[in-house]
């Protein structure tokens, strides 16, 4: 099962875009603390949906992790990204609750 939930901050503005299929993509990065208190960056990406988040949002993140490979500048290169199915503002405690639910519920196969 590929599932994970992170909670961090909104670093910069979230880049939207189209793809060639048509699809709309919003991409951001997330500055997630560590459990001995240094930032990493998560990058996240969201598709077809309003994506509400600005910078300094905290929010939660529901989705699954992926590894992209792409061509850029004659090379491939490749980014491991969270797919996001579920972005909730952190301090909507209900909601990450009921969106957390729903992942274990996911996970325990119910």
């Amino acid at each position: 099962m590929n599932l994970v939930v992170v909670q961090g901050v909104v670093r910069d503005d979230p880049v939207a875009r189209s793809l060639s299929s048509g699809q709309q993509v919003i991409s951001f990065e997330l500055a997630v603390r560590t459990s001995d208190e240094t930032l990493e960056s998560v990058p996240v990406v969201v598709f077809d949906t309003a994506c509400a988040v600005g910078p300094d949002d905290e929010v939660v993140v529901i989705g699954r992790v992926r590894k992209r490979f792409f061509r850029a500048g004659g090379a491939t290169q490749s980014r491991t990204e969270v797919v996001a199915s579920r972005i909730v503002p952190a301090r909507r405690r209900a909601q990450v609750t009921k969106a957390l639910g729903q992942a274990i519920d996911v996970l325990s196969g119910g």
